[in-house]
Order: C-alpha cells, then sequence, then structure tokens
C-alpha cells in the first residue's frame, strides 16, 4: 500500500507542477479585475437544445432556448442588437452549437459561470454595437461592453421612466441574486445583485411588463402603468419549483453534478433558509425530521448531550450508526455520543462532536443515504454520508449581516407537573395521617414550602452573530463570527460557544479555482449530567420502601436528614459537586479546481480537523455534610486530541462522440488519516476541604493512550448520457485500512444506476399536468471498518514474579477481520405536476449488511479471555420514503405551502453465524436485565420479556399479592429458550418457566414530518413543524423501578392491579415490565413567525432588510400512545440512552433512566442586512 501511495502522489505531483508555475506567473500579472471570470465545462452545454425558431430576434431566440433545454442564460437585452434576426433548426443540437448559430456575426459569445450561461460581449469583435439605455443595481460584470470602446449615446425617448425590480424567495423573504429580468417587447433588462435589486432606466411609459426568471424558480411577470418621468418599484416572490432536477449535488467526484442525472436520491436541507425562518439551537436539531429515512434520536433535554444519527435504519450489531461529515468536501471528527471524551458529561447520554458545528455557518446540508449513493466514499460509508457546504462569498459591495437572540428554556414547574411520590402511613410519626391510607408526597414542593428551594430555573439562551461578504470576481470572501450561549432549566447547565468561520474564493485564472476555508471553534460546557441522580432519580424514587412519614426518625423522613430524598440531596450537588468539557477545534481546507479544457478537469483537497477536548469532574470535599457521593473529595480530567486528515484528488474528462451522447469518466484516490490520543488522571479523597487537584488526592491513577485508522482508497468512475436525460453509471472503488487483519488486504466496492427523465421524452410532449417525472435506480456497496485493534493480539501489564513485570493474555484478535459490507439496491421516481405546484419523491430501498462483525466468546484453549470479531452476520433493512411538496395556495398576500415526508422501516437480523441469541445492555441493579437481544428473524435488540394476561389477587393492604399468574405463550423460535413471539394461549407461569414474548424494538419503524408555511399579508410568515415517531418500545427505568424496586408508586402501595402484582411475584424477570411502553407520540417540534420589517423602518436606521422571528421548540406534544406505566406518569416518551456499552454499539438500549426530559424554549431572533 505504501509504494502505491507513493507512486500516485508522484503521478499527482507532475500533474500539478506545471499549470500551478502557471497560474502563480498569472496571479502577479496586472490583471482586469471587472472581466468575468469564464470555466468550462460540458454539463450545461452539451444538453440538447431542442430549439426551432425562424426569423426571432435575439431576445425572443434566447428566451426560446432557454425553455426549451431548461437551462438558465444570462443577458441583458438592452446590450443585444434589436435588428438582427436569426433562424436556428436546432431540435437535436446541443446548446452549445444551438448558442453558436444564435450569436454568428453579432458581436457576442455565451460564457458558462457555475451551472449558468451568460452572454457578453465578444473581445475579439471588429465592430462594436452601441449600448443601449443604463442598467444599474446588477451585475454588470456579466454582460460587459469591452472596456476598449467608447459607449455611442443613443437618442433618449422624450416619454419614458424606470423601473426598480427586487425578486425574493416567496417561502424566507431572501432577496435572490442572478435572476433574468426584462421588459416585455424591448431589449431592456438584466441581471439582479446580491441584493435581489435591478434599476432599469428609460423604460417606455404606459403598460409595461416585467419578467423574471431564476433557475430552480418559477417565471415570474407583472404589468403596471408607468408615467412619464416617474420611478415604479415591482416586487417579485419566486416560489421554488417543486422538484430540483437541474440542482446542483455533490457525490464525491470533481465538477458539478445535476440531480437529474443520479440514480440515487439525496436528501438537502437549505440550512440557511431554516435559520432565517425556524432558527436552531444547534446541529442535531437542524437535522431532526428535515430529512426522509433519517433518524435523530436524542438523549433528553440536558445542553452537551449528543443524539443517535441513524439512516434508514440500524445496520451494525457491533460498530456505531454514525454516518460520514464532511464539511466543503474535508472529512471531519464525527464522533457521535460516546466516540470521543464521555468524562464531564456522561456515558448515557456523551457529547456529540456535530454540535460543535455553528448552524449560522451553514449554507446547506446534503445527505447520501447509504451504500448505493455512497460507493465513491468507500469504507466508513455504509451508514451513509453528511455533506455541510458553508456559505461563500459572492462578487459585488460588502454585504453585513447581524444576528441577535435571546429567549428563554423552562420545564413547565416539576413542583406540580412531575409525578410524586406515596407510601402508606404506618401511623408511627407526627405525620397527621391514617394508618393504611395511601398518601402522596411531591419533595420539590416540600423543599418549595419548607425551605424555600426551586430546583429549577428558567433559562437564558441568546447570542450574537455578524458576517460579511462579498469581493470581486477574482476574488471573494465571507467571514462569520458567531457567540452563542445556551442555559438548560437545570441550574448546573449551560454552554458557551464562540465559532469563527472564513472562507476564500479566489480565481487566479480563468481555469482555475482555489478554495480556503478556515474555521475555529472554542467552547466551555457545564454538564448537568453529574447532578442529575439529586434532582431526577432523587426526586422520582423519594420516600422508598417504609416511606418518608414524618417523626418516624428514618432518614428518609421528611424531617429527616436526607427530605424524603433517596439519599441524594439537590442543593448539595449543585454547591460540591461540578463537571464539563472545554473544546478547542481548528478546521482547515484547501480545495482546487482546475478545467485546462473543455473536456478536462481535476481537483484536489486538503483538510485537517483538529480537536482537542478536556473533560474533567470535581467532587469537592463536603466536610462531613450528607447527601452526596464521594463525600471526602474526588477530582478525574480526561484530555485527549483527534486529529483528521484528509488528502483527495480526482480527475473527470469527457467525450461527446455525438450530439446526442456525452461521456463523463472519473478517477481518484483519498488518503484519510485518524488519530487520537489521550491522558486520564483522577485523585480521591482529600484530606481537608480547600484541596481540590489530582495530585492532593490520597489515591491517583493515571492512564494513556493512542490509536490511529489509516484508509486509502482508489475509484474510477463511467457516466453515459444521453439528450441530458438517460443517465447511467457505473464505478468501482477499492480500499485498504489499517484495521482490517493481516491475512485481508483489500476491499472491493461496486456500483450501478441509472436515471430516466421520462417527462422530456417526445411521447409525454402533450401531458400538460406533468412537468417533470424521473425514474432511478441503484445498486451498490460501501463499507465499515472494524474496530482498531479487532486483527491484533493484545496483552496486560502485571505484576510479575517477585515484582518485576509481566503481561498476561487480554485478547485474541483476529487477523482475518475484514470490513462490513453495506449492499443496497433503490428504486424510485420524481414527479413533478400541477404547473409544478406538487413535488412527488418516492424510494423503495433494501439494505443488507453483510460480513456483519459479531462479538464470539473465544475458546479457553487459546490461553486469552474474553471475546473475538468475527464477520460472520448479516442484517437487513428494507423501506419506503415519500416525499411530499404542495403550494396548496397561491394568492395576492396569502400562500400556503406544505411539505411532508414519510419513511416506513422493517430491520431483521437474518444470520447470526450459527450463534445463540446475543445478550445486549447489561444488567441494571435496580430492575434487572431488560431481556435485550441480537435473535435471527428480529429486529436488533428486540425486546423479549414475560407478558402477564391474567393473576388473582389473594390478601389485602400491603400483605395483597399476585396467585394463578398466567402468562402468553407461544411457538419457541430458538431450542432450549423460552424465546417466542407470542400470540398462544395463556399459561402458569413463575420466575423459572415464563415464556419471553417478542414486546417490540428500539428503533422506530415509522416516521413522519409535516411542515406547514403560511404567508400572510404584511411580510408575516408562519411555520410549524411537526414530528411523528412510532413503532417502537422503550423502557422507562424511573418508573418500573419505582414500581418494583423503590416501591413508592400509588399502584403498588394499593396493590389492586392483578397484572402489576403478578409482575412484582416474577422477581426481577418482571421487574421491567411496570415501564415497558409504547414510545409512539406526535410533537409540535418547531413553530415560528417571522416578520419581515417594511423597508422605509429598514431605512432608518440604515439597513438593506430586517427580519424579526419569534420562534418556539417542544411547545406541545401533541399525541403520546402510553402516557403512564400502572399509573405513574411517563415524563418524556422520548429520552433515551445514546451511549453505547454492555454489546450495545450506541443508541439501542430499551431501558433508560437518568435523562432529563426535553425542555421548551422560545427565542426571538433579529437579523439585519446592511
Amino acid at each position: 500500500m505504501r509504494r502505491l501511495w507513493t507512486v500516485l502522489a508522484m503521478v499527482g505531483v507532475f500533474v500539478w507542477l506545471p499549470w500551478m508555475g502557471s497560474a502563480l506567473d498569472l496571479a502577479a500579472q496586472d490583471t482586469d479585475p471587472s472581466m468575468p471570470v469564464l470555466t468550462a465545462s460540458s454539463d450545461v452545454l452539451e444538453r440538447p437544445a431542442r430549439l426551432e425558431v425562424r426569423q426571432a430576434s435575439l431576445v425572443d431566440a434566447l428566451s426560446a432556448l432557454q425553455q426549451s433545454a431548461e437551462v438558465f442564460i444570462g443577458f441583458s437585452p438592452s446590450l443585444l442588437p434589436g435588428d438582427v434576426r436569426v433562424d436556428c433548426s436546432c431540435r437535436t443540437v446541443p446548446v452549445r452549437v444551438a448558442l453558436d448559430r444564435i450569436l454568428e456575426g453579432t458581436g457576442f459569445r455565451h460564457v458558462r459561470i457555475s451551472s449558468q450561461l451568460f452572454i457578453e460581449r465578444d473581445p475579439a469583435a471588429v465592430e462594436e454595437a452601441a449600448p443601449a439605455p443604463a442598467v444599474t443595481g446588477g451585475e454588470p460584470t456579466l454582460m460587459l461592453v469591452s472596456r476598449r470602446v467608447e459607449p455611442v449615446r443613443t437618442m433618449v425617448p422624450v416619454r419614458t421612466g424606470t423601473v426598480t425590480v427586487r425578486v425574493a424567495a416567496e417561502d424566507t423573504g431572501a432577496p435572490l441574486a442572478a435572476a433574468q429580468v426584462t421588459i416585455t417587447g424591448t431589449n431592456l433588462g438584466g441581471i439582479t445583485a446580491s441584493d435581489g435589486r435591478i434599476t432599469i432606466q428609460q423604460v417606455p411609459a404606459g403598460s409595461v411588463e416585467v419578467r423574471v426568471q431564476r433557475l430552480g424558480y418559477a417565471t415570474g411577470t407583472r404589468t403596471i402603468t408607468l408615467a412619464s418621468g416617474e420611478t415604479a418599484t415591482v416586487n417579485f416572490s419566486l416560489r421554488q419549483q417543486a422538484l430540483g432536477l437541474d440542482a446542483i449535488v455533490v457525490t464525491g467526484t470533481p465538477g458539478e453534478q445535476q440531480a437529474r442525472s443520479l440514480g440515487n436520491t439525496v436528501g438537502r436541507i437549505q440550512a440557511a433558509e431554516m435559520q432565517r425562518v425556524a432558527p436552531q439551537p444547534n446541529f442535531e436539531t437542524m437535522l431532526s425530521g428535515s430529512v426522509a429515512g433519517m433518524n435523530v434520536a436524542a438523549g433528553g433535554g440536558a445542553i452537551g448531550g449528543g443524539s443517535n444519527i441513524r439512516i434508514r435504519g440500524a445496520g451494525s450489531l457491533s460498530l456505531s450508526s454514525q454516518p460520514l461529515i464532511y464539511i466543503d468536501g474535508v472529512r471531519a471528527n464525527s464522533a457521535g455520543p460516546g466516540e470521543d471524551v464521555t468524562l464531564g458529561v456522561g456515558n448515557s447520554r456523551p457529547a456529540s462532536r456535530l454540535n460543535d458545528i455553528s448552524p449560522e455557518m451553514i449554507e446547506s446540508i446534503e445527505v447520501i443515504k447509504g451504500p448505493a449513493a455512497a460507493t465513491l466514499y468507500g469504507t466508513e460509508a455504509s451508514n451513509g454520508v453528511i455533506n455541510i457546504i458553508t456559505k461563500q462569498g459572492s462578487a459585488g459591495d460588502p454585504i453585513f449581516t447581524l444576528t441577535t437572540k435571546v429567549g428563554q428554556n423552562w420545564y413547565p414547574d416539576p413542583k406540580k407537573h412531575w409525578p410524586g411520590s406515596y407510601f402508606t402511613c404506618r401511623g408511627t410519626g407526627t405525620h397527621g395521617c391514617t394508618p393504611g391510607e395511601v398518601v402522596g408526597v411531591n419533595v420539590f414542593m416540600e423543599d418549595y414550602r419548607e425551605l424555600g428551594l426551586d430546583h429549577f430555573r428558567v433559562g437564558t439562551p441568546k447570542g450574537i452573530a455578524g458576517s460579511v461578504a462579498g469581493g470581486t470576481d477574482r476574488l471573494r470572501y465571507n467571514f462569520l463570527l458567531d457567540w452563542d450561549r445556551d442555559e438548560a432549566p437545570m441550574r448546573t447547565n449551560h454552554q458557551d460557544r464562540l465559532s469563527a468561520r472564513a472562507n476564500l474564493n479566489w480565481l487566479p485564472r480563468e481555469d482555475l479555482t482555489v478554495t480556503f476555508g478556515l474555521g475555529v471553534v472554542r467552547s466551555e460546557l457545564l454538564s448537568s449530567t453529574s447532578n442529575q441522580p439529586a434532582v431526577v432519580t432523587g426526586f422520582h424514587w423519594s420516600c422508598p420502601g417504609a416511606g418518608c412519614e414524618r417523626g418516624t426518625g428514618l432518614p428518609n423522613a421528611l424531617d429527616g436528614a436526607f427530605r424524603g430524598y433517596i439519599a441524594y440531596l439537590p442543593e448539595m450537588y449543585e454547591e460540591y459537586l461540578r463537571a464539563g468539557q472545554d473544546v478547542n477545534r481548528n478546521t482547515y481546507s484547501l480545495t482546487m479546481l482546475h478545467r485546462p479544457f473543455d473536456w478536462f478537469s481535476q481537483r484536489l483537497i486538503l483538510g485537517m480537523d483538529h480537536t482537542e477536548t478536556q473533560g474533567w469532574r470535581t467532587h469537592r470535599h463536603t466536610d462531613g455534610k450528607v447527601g452526596i457521593s464521594f463525600r471526602n473529595g474526588a477530582r478525574q480530567v480526561e484530555y485527549r486530541t483527534t486529529q483528521n486528515l484528509s488528502i483527495d484528488y480526482s480527475v473527470t474528462g469527457t467525450w461527446n462522440p455525438t450530439s446526442n451522447l456525452s461521456l463523463a469518466t472519473s478517477s481518484g484516490i483519498q488518503h484519510y488519516d485518524r488519530t487520537s490520543e489521550w491522558l486520564l488522571g483522577s485523585g480521591t479523597v482529600f484530606a481537608v476541604p480547600a484541596l481540590r487537584t489530582i495530585s492532593a488526592g490520597e489515591n491517583q491513577t493515571t492512564s494513556d493512550g493512542f490509536i490511529a485508522n489509516k484508509t486509502i482508497g482508489v475509484y474510477i468512475q463511467e457516466q453515459l448520457s444521453w439528450d441530458n436525460r438517460l443517465f447511467l453509471t457505473a464505478a468501482v472503488r477499492g480500499d485498504d485500512n489499517s484495521a482490517f487483519g493481516s491475512d485481508f488486504n483489500f476491499v472491493v466496492y461496486p456500483k450501478v444506476s441509472a436515471s430516466w427523465v421520462a417527462s422530456e421524452q417526445a411521447f409525454m410532449a402533450d401531458m400538460d399536468r406533468i412537468n417533470s417525472l424521473r425514474f432511478r435506480g441503484a445498486w451498490g456497496q460501501a463499507g465499515q471498518q472494524p474496530d482498531q485493534f479487532a486483527a491484533v493480539q493484545l496483552y496486560s501489564p502485571v505484576v510479575g514474579f517477585a515484582g518485576g513485570g509481566a503481561v498476561t493474555p487480554q485478547t485474541l484478535g483476529n487477523p482475518g477481520v475484514e470490513p462490513e459490507v453495506g449492499e443496497e439496491i433503490e428504486l424510485g421516481f420524481d414527479l413533478g405536476m400541477l404547473d409544478d405546484r406538487v413535488g412527488i419523491e418516492f424510494t423503495y430501498y433494501n439494505q443488507k449488511r453483510k460480513n456483519a462483525l459479531i462479538n464470539v466468546p473465544v475458546r479457553p484453549s487459546t490461553g486469552f479471555p474474553g471475546v473475538q470479531l468475527q464477520n460472520i452476520g448479516e442484517v437487513q433493512n428494507t423501506g419506503f420514503e415519500f416525499g411530499l411538496e404542495w403550494d396548496a395556495y397561491r394568492g395576492r398576500d396569502v400562500s400556503l405551502h406544505i411539505s411532508s415526508s414519510l419513511h416506513l422501516n422493517s430491520n431483521e437480523v437474518t444470520d447470526l453465524g450459527g450463534l445463540d441469541p446475543i445478550p445486549v445492555f447489561g444488567q441494571n441493579a435496580s430492575t434487572g436485565w431488560s431481556g435485550q437481544r441480537h435473535i435471527e428473524g428480529f429486529p436488533i435488540g428486540s425486546i423479549f420479556l414475560p407478558r402477564v394476561v391474567s393473576a388473582e389477587i389473594e390478601g389485602t393492604g400491603l400483605n395483597a399479592r399476585a396467585v394463578n399468574v398466567m402468562c402468553e405463550s407461544g411457538p419457541i423460535v430458538r431450542p432450549g429458550t423460552r424465546i417466542t413471539r407470542g400470540g398462544g394461549p395463556a399459561v402458569p407461569c413463575s420466575a423459572e418457566d415464563a415464556p419471553e414474548v417478542f414486546m417490540g424494538s428500539t428503533i422506530p419503524t415509522r416516521e413522519v414530518t409535516v411542515n406547514t408555511t403560511l404567508g400572510l399579508p404584511r411580510n408575516i410568515q408562519l411555520f410549524a413543524n411537526f414530528d411523528y415517531a412510532g413503532g417502537h418500545t422503550m423502557i422507562d427505568g424511573i418508573t418500573a423501578a419505582a414500581h418494583t424496586f423503590f416501591r413508592n408508586t400509588k399502584a403498588i402501595h394499593e396493590r389492586t392491579d392483578p397484572i402489576l402484582l403478578g409482575y412484582d411475584a416474577l422477581g426481577s424477570i418482571g421487574s421491567n415490565q411496570p415501564g415497558l411502553f409504547d414510545a409512539s407520540q406526535l410533537t409540535l417540534r418547531n413553530v415560528s413567525l417571522a416578520y419581515t420589517i417594511p423597508q422605509a423602518w429598514a431605512d432608518n436606521i440604515g439597513a438593506d432588510r430586517m427580519t424579526v422571528t419569534f420562534s418556539g421548540q417542544n411547545l406541545w406534544r401533541v399525541w403520546r400512545a402510553q402516557t403512564h406505566g400502572f399509573g405513574q406518569e411517563i415524563v418524556d416518551s422520548e429520552i433515551r440512552t445514546t451511549g453505547g456499552g454492555g454489546g450495545d454499539p450506541g443508541g439501542l438500549a430499551a431501558y433508560t433512566q437518568d435523562g432529563f426530559p426535553l425542555f421548551k424554549r422560545f427565542l426571538a431572533t433579529v437579523r439585519m442586512t446592511f
């Protein structure tokens, strides 16, 4: 591998050095900054023109070509000669040839900038046409008269006026640059500037029709009456077309690729628009509910905790589900919960490095969903890929944006809304209750009444962000500085984050683009996870066992040392315990895109993501006070440095053997290097309260480590395009990874796909109601490498003979270990209809995770303990994705847009390599084991527990118990076990023989998102986002343990429910069922009101645009399938354990216990542009 890398690196150097030298020479020359930058590519120019015009003016011919070929052609009608008439029989020729014929002899030429075409003066033309009336406020660099020619003034009509046009997006109100504006029937018009404005002078008075066009948006027309000498202002709000087949997407190859050419679907999030309409606090909430097939499962409401992200279900039995993350083409640190420092945040809901990324820096996000689409990303891409595209600068005057926000985070008062505890009065104290009476207690309310303590607050999130963007055609820039502070309702939970981003785009010459990006993050987190026992479990499990009756002398009595709590006092944790994480993160990217020929482009990406994380936790010495653990003090600190290096070189060549056929060949080589180094130290037992350092502890421990993972991959891809509507793609990628076993050196991932834009066929020309129809299909593979040490034998140091050093076997390793291979077939269609008011996307996928890694117990004869990873499993995910974009109503001042997505997923373990069912998640001290297992024929991590269907009650009061307990039975699915799907008759059961019935799995099988945007008069926009997830089952450990372990619920004291007492009679095997619940729920996730201030008001403060947004999150839980477990309220159905452990790679555990519920958020945001 090293030899191959050396050879390819040398080839790259020889390819790049010649033109890099010429680029630097050219950059040193005296260039004209006003000249447009030209780039060459055949993507747009080689589309079929499908044009037939006779004796048409240049304006009409170019406008007709825009419509027939569905390309954007920017031109100023005022610069084109009005007396020229052209013929073009161009139905079968490409756009390039049609433009050459139309512009022949006119003194104009066509150029391509990004994915759009523009018409400009040909500098080589001998004759120069005189310019027409002036056009200001646009981007004149796109259609220039040669600077060598003095303009010739023409006679100005006597009766003329001026028209100022402002173009904005209908859904967000954001200005739209590069929109083509024309005055119908004249040669007047131009292109809007970055602020969406253009002023057209010398427009003939009278009835005037103004026409606006922009790629990706519906055409707009407006008729006005213009008086002589008058200046009229015309505002356009363009709606996005329901389907963007011509949208540019990121695919892993150099250059641009349109969505129409892909055989797979790509999820898109317009992040910048989302922040304007419904601002999100972090990156993961921005992803939630935004793309069909992507599940973002939050751990709870604590700030700093991460979410589990899964795309199209759970695929691996042993490895993380986290997708790859790229920022502007550079591999980023995408460590999910538990894959980085957990100290300071906790193992149950650890931090995610994704939330280091400020939402304010993101322009858009693209989600590549599965192996069929992610083949070119190779090993590690089986879980999908998320591409983050940051905001870039644009040519023009500097545009300053200032955003400020402030709000509130809160819980509905837990003193009133959280379920309290219960005990049975014994009448031996001074509580004033009747013996045998079941008494309810809320210890938070008792603290408030007796001591004036309130353990929660209203947090105040706030922040300010400023950016400036602009530049010339040669050098564009975008700079961002963002400070954000988020405060949770918990008093010891807040985070301060300072983010900076700089993007520079340099065009040293016409065929070369150099882009540099720098991102900096500094954050400080004070975590509430360490305080959780006192505030959450301490409350819910208060008054345990014998109760908290006053005057009994018990420590847990309301007038005892613990005031009813289970030995945890909230104010003690708040005063004597602190924990958190500090992050310093820098990301660098350098991209060079070179197009030396029309048919050839090459790209080099260099990048690094360097993250330094410090997690810490300090218990102060309590000087004898009770109500907290580690009363003698303790200190832990973990330092970790993680670095991701990326080198990506790729080339693409195109060939057009005929006017209909286009071939594109791409190849590339990538090298990724991830290293992580850490140092962990701890000290316990401080002699006096003043000591707080590790070195001051009586007991001190330290450990350190270093891991590295390297990947090198090469690929080649061939794409065939016929008439720009039929696309066939085939690709193959080969990877080597340092985690592969010594007996396995290389893996190959193939891919094929097809896309057919049927709506552009002649037989659909008369189907007026269908605007676009595309069929697509893809098959491909991608991989995920094993753990870094899965292939290696490891030994542990021990004390040997006479105190000397020695080692003992630790892990056996597997020299033949391979990557897991994800294989997927995807089929679907995209439909736009009813004048593009309705857009539908439908996708079916069938995904298999082959060679799935499973921990197999090691034979004792090897001399090694533990397990060995082997590639013997298989997991399958099948499902459907449905997306809808619907312009339900369009009126003059009122509009309604609805977008919705549906995802149905079926998950199944299809092969365990002959192994017995594999337990997931370990024993819990309070409720035992949750019964989760991997079993062939069932979803990953399915829950199997006895289900009591009937019982009889014997005795009364506290002496009541269940007898004749009957449980559901069914056919045994695995010989030698009691595991069954259920559905059989009731049978007598006990702890020793109760059938273990399939109760469900923890991964949602149904997900629905509905977004509604209502436009109202006076520039008001209302937005609402509803989020549904269902078909999954969880265990609320708080409720389960309250019933069967701490025994402080009303139902367990009244003892009148035979099913509950039946579970109680089963012992530990029945202790989880009282907290087992259907976690399906529907939530109003986001709601907002955006108001664009009238321009006159904005002008008073010197702003070009000002928007005020009021937004809320998690304000209303519309519906829950189950709200109680045997009468005890389940506070939040969304809390889950996102960290890994006990056979859980992360986020599979059904049992959840220590999480804070999601809090409600209100935010007021003001965004101004200058």
